[in-house]
């Protein structure tokens, strides 16, 4: 039985939700399905990615067997046979003349570089400003300019990698003369170009994979690619329109492109609507340095691209080739095996056993499986309700796995599965955030733990409150379509729900159940606290109560100047007098204490507190919020000390 190229476990056929134990069918090679699943989220690299043992081979033997040093590798690469990075030196013949003499050589100083690398946090000062946006020509003519954090060369505007430009052009610029730089810097830069495969990505990762930068030249509308302003066409000084295709139409990849679409003419004509996506690979850093993607024995690092136009454009051509191209395969074993030990795995052990154990969790019971069209995990809970897994990132809280609910399971709910995984349903993924001691966990380990929390959702729903909510939704949905009747009735309290949601957040509504329900509820609170009990009337910090009784639980929080003027009224006429010894004792403004009851009769007190609230219920002139007189909703007999009215021991909202 052959074994799976990365944990080297048995490759069987999952068996499907049926219950049979013995539905298994060997396969001949490959990667097993959890393999598939997760190692794309542990390193960004797909099955189809990952080079085999003989390529990696060949690619050592072409390079001459390098150690694992950084400036052996980048030297080999630019000594190795090989034409593909030849078309650098397709320099444009046009001749140039200049009314008054050829502008200044373009070049950076030493002071320039630190404005280049950290352009949000410094200024320059104006001449190094002019110097800058004035520029300069490079050794073919073209010519650089930077403006306000961007490069320009020849009017469009591109990423330089402008540190490693510096080290080519002083270690020898009379070399780099026959260098087309004006198509190794559009080419660069477009394959830095970055354009995420999915809505559902938090932010763009170095693991993700990304739409090909040339998916994005070629097929991308211009109002979704990045490289909206290359796609735009620009005409010449000759008068010849010029099209990024025909800029780069002599270069190696480009041929290639037009050779594999060629090929591939049914694949040419839906690439349209499906992007071809590659892993992250080629960087530009912040302080100008060009960078590639490898593996080294402690990781996986971004290393600067060795300083010469060679070694620039072979790695760029390698970027840009097709998928699956040789020349694309050569890449990938470059990043993933020249740069390491050779006895290295790409998996780290404890990786590799985290997959293992969400594996043998998954093989365990018959109501899980991978699923590897989705690339998901389908589980089905004891409370009959089926999941999506989809590890990865899993948005706002930052998770390494978004959990979906799976539907009914049945084929035709597939493509609603898809539209999940992809970020293009309206349906919401269940929010399961990582407890801290579940992201300690590499990501299989964390993966395996939700797996067996959902297969027995019941019990985990009790200590997971979202979880809880959506097995109960789900279970007024499936009464709902049993019932007509009760569906009915749903519909109907929702809508009562929505308009009562709707008036609470009403500030008309909002005033008036203020003076009406929670002013007189206070009120009744200071006729019944007890003789001797204390309440602090503090400053009004916005949404922190700022009355409180020391007796009691009751709290009330003023809004403005009217309300306090009415507290200070009903405190007085309720028996509650200022304790300033109290005051200096705690440190507070405001104390009182309730030395009496108040009038038996309280009529007269009543209505002095609502003199001072009614013109907060009147709009203009003739609009009253209140069509009966505010004083009937106020208690006019003094009860004395007692208990407290449901309602009035709590923060009085």
């Amino acid at each position: 039985m052959s074994l799976c190229t990365c944990c080297r476990e048995p490759i069987r056929n999952n068996r499907r939700l049926t219950g049979e134990l013995i539905n298994y069918v060997p396969m001949t090679e490959g990667w097993c399905d959890f393999c598939k699943i997760m190692v794309p989220c542990i390193t960004g690299l797909d099955a189809e990615n990952v080079p085999t043992q003989e390529a990696m081979g060949e690619t050592r033997s072409l390079l001459g067997n390098p150690s694992t040093s950084p400036k052996q590798i980048w030297n080999r690469i630019r000594d190795c046979e090989g034409s593909e990075g030849d078309w650098i030196w397709n320099r444009p013949s046009s001749e140039q003349a200049w009314i008054s003499g050829p502008p200044p050589h373009w070049d950076l100083r030493n002071e320039d570089f630190d404005l280049l690398s950290n352009k949000d946090e410094a200024a320059g000062s104006l001449e190094q400003l002019r110097r800058l946006q004035r520029g300069g020509i490079l050794p073919d003519g073209s010519y650089l300019s930077w403006s306000e954090g961007t490069f320009y060369l020849d009017g469009l505007s591109i990423e330089i990698p402008f540190l490693g430009l510096m080290k080519i052009l002083r270690m020898d610029r009379k070399a780099s003369e026959n260098v087309n730089w004006k198509v190794l810097l559009l080419s660069i830069s477009l394959a830095v170009t970055r354009f995420k495969e999915s809505r559902r990505m938090g932010p763009l990762s170095d693991k993700f994979s990304v739409t090909h930068p040339v998916h994005l030249m070629l097929f991308e509308p211009s109002h979704r690619s990045p490289w909206e302003r290359l796609m735009r066409r620009s005409r010449s000084s000759s008068g010849v329109v010029n099209t990024p295709r025909e800029e780069f139409r002599d270069t190696t990849w480009m041929k290639s492109w037009d050779a594999w679409l060629g090929e591939n003419r049914d694949l040419a004509r839906s690439i349209r609507g499906d992007r071809v996506t590659v892993p992250v690979s080629l960087f530009i850093s912040r302080n100008g340095r060009l960078q590639l993607r490898v593996r080294r024995d402690h990781g996986w690092r971004k290393l600067e691209v060795g300083s010469h136009p060679e070694i620039w454009s072979k790695v760029v051509t390698w970027v840009l080739s097709p998928p699956s191209h040789p020349l694309r395969k050569r890449l990938e074993c470059v990043q993933q095996g020249i740069f390491a030990d050779p006895e290295s795995t790409i998996i780290p052990s404890e990786e590799m056993r985290g997959i293992c154990l969400l594996k043998s969790v998954v093989d365990s019971s018959d109501r899980a499986e991978a699923d590897i069209d989705l690339k998901t995990i389908r589980v089905e809970g004891t409370s009959g309700l089926r999941y999506l897994v989809v590890p990865g990132h899993g948005g706002a809280h930052g998770t390494r796995f978004t959990v979906f609910s799976g539907g009914n399971g049945m084929e035709s709910s597939r493509i609603r599965d898809l539209e999940r995984v992809r970020g293009r349903s309206h349906e919401p993924p269940i929010c399961i955030v990582e407890k801290p001691e579940l992201r300690r966990l590499v990501i299989g380990d964390a993966v395996a733990s939700v797996v067996m929390a959902l297969l027995d959702d019941m019990a985990s729903s009790k200590g997971i409150d979202t979880l809880r909510n959506h097995i109960s939704s789900s279970a007024r949905s499936r009464e709902q379509e049993e019932n007509p009747a009760l569906a009915r009735v749903a519909r109907e309290m929702n809508e009562a729900r929505w308009y009562r949601d709707r008036l609470m957040r009403n500030a008309v509504a909002d005033r008036v159940r203020r003076y009406t329900e929670s002013f007189p509820v206070l009120w009744g609170a200071m006729l019944r606290i007890p003789l001797g009990e204390r309440v602090t009337f503090r400053a009004m910090r916005r949404g922190e109560p700022n009355v409180s009784f020391d007796g009691c639980d009751t709290e009330f929080t003023s809004r403005n100047m009217v309300e306090r003027r009415a507290i200070y009224c009903m405190l007085e006429n309720s028996g509650w007098i200022r304790d300033r010894e109290e005051e200096r004792l705690r440190g507070e403004q405001r104390i009182y204490i309730r030395t009496g009851t108040g009038d038996r009769d309280l009529g007269g007190g009543v209505e002095q507190i609502c003199e001072i609230l009614e013109p907060e219920l009147v709009l203009g002139e003739r609009v009253e919020l209140v069509h009966r007189q505010l004083w009937t909703y106020f208690e006019r007999v003094n009860p004395g000390p007692s208990a407290l009215l449901p309602g009035s021991d709590q923060h009085i909202d």
